[in-house]
């Protein structure tokens, strides 16, 4: 991204390359590929330091706004960020961790229905396999709703402990319903 500056102000966000008028003299977008920043600054279009946006998730991304940084011959960018309702979020991400869960187990519920059907024992591994997928899901369920803040939920969401399934190929089954 790149800003024309003129008289030392902001006069257009560029965002991607495209062909442009300065003082009068057109350039195909070819500048913003081939030239070099110092090239490109000799005409007044100098590179935008891009803001950061937070996980929206957890935030709400306002419009960015720039500006002008003359002494590093820089435009920065600045994008202010509001946290979501904290209820909404603990919620919604309880709802995810849930639904991660879900997706963990779903391999193995052929096994729960050979129990039914045909009263064949569940093995121990899958079992205990499972046990822990819920223990886990409980774990982090409660870390979430415990979270003080939004970012502290998002520290709980990524902290979730899941276990290891890699002894577990064996049992795994995909059916489609």
């Amino acid at each position: 991204m790149w800003a024309l500056i003129e008289d030392g102000n902001i006069e257009e966000i560029i965002g991607y390359p495209k062909g442009i008028t300065v003082n009068n003299i057109q350039y195909s977008k070819d500048i913003f590929k081939v030239w070099s920043d110092s090239e490109r600054a000799e005409i007044g279009i100098y590179p935008v330091t891009a803001g950061t946006k937070k996980d929206i998730d957890y935030y709400i991304n306002g419009d960015p706004s720039y500006s002008w940084d003359a002494d590093n011959s820089v435009v920065i960018e600045s994008i202010s960020n509001t946290a979501r309702t904290l209820s909404t979020v603990k919620t919604e991400q309880t709802l995810v961790l849930n639904n991660h869960a879900s997706e963990i187990i779903k391999p193995y519920v052929w096994l729960a229905e050979r129990k039914v059907f045909a009263d064949t024992a569940i093995p121990d591994a899958v079992t205990t396999y499972l046990a822990d997928v819920r223990s886990a899901a409980a774990t982090a369920t409660t870390n979430v709703e415990n979270a003080s803040d939004v970012d502290a939920v998002a520290t709980a969401v990524k902290n979730a402990s899941w276990p290891d399934d890699s002894n577990m190929s064996n049992y795994k089954r995909y059916i489609r319903y």
